[in-house]
């Protein structure tokens, strides 16, 4: 039930607009009415200013608890946005640190696996050479797999 329903108990057949025009159409049509009848029309007035006050507080206070839930919902979608913000910030810069380690690793394999051929050329066969070249491919191989799948991982979380 709204605030304004026990006023409106009083006359159920004829809503405020349309009483208060009914004081104006007496007023008009009987401009020679006893001064008995202007008490209670005033008391209508009143009556009729009271409801309206009762009204614009009501708006006034529905205005208010609206503005309230509006102001509340943005605050808990500002959160969520700064919550996975700071989830994707960190996500990133853990990619960023394994993709610098992995790099790393591979560099490090690389040098080695060239260093152990330019060694081995001096005292082995050439035949040694190449076993040392495929095996240091394959290292790579297998360390450029390991970025791939870094990468492509943390690029399918963002895009879901």
């Amino acid at each position: 039930m709204s605030k304004i329903t026990p006023f409106t108990l009083n006359a159920p057949s004829a809503p405020a607009s349309s009483a208060a025009s009914g004081l104006v159409r007496t007023a008009a049509a009987n401009p020679g009415a006893k001064s008995g009848d202007q008490p209670d029309a005033n008391a209508r007035m009143r009556a009729i200013e009271a409801r309206l006050s009762i009204l614009e507080t009501a708006l006034v206070e529905h205005a208010l608890v609206l503005r309230d839930r509006i102001g509340t919902r943005l605050d808990r979608l500002e959160q969520k946005f700064r919550y996975e913000a700071d989830g994707l910030r960190r996500a990133l810069e853990n990619e960023s640190t394994d993709r610098k380690t992995n790099i790393i690793q591979l560099a490090q394999s690389v040098t080695a696996a060239v260093d152990r051929v330019e060694a081995n050329q001096q005292q082995s066969t050439v035949q040694h050479s190449i076993d040392d070249l495929v095996s240091a491919l394959a290292a790579t191989r297998s360390h450029l797999d390991v970025l791939t799948r870094a990468v492509t991982g943390s690029t399918d979380g963002l895009a879901s």
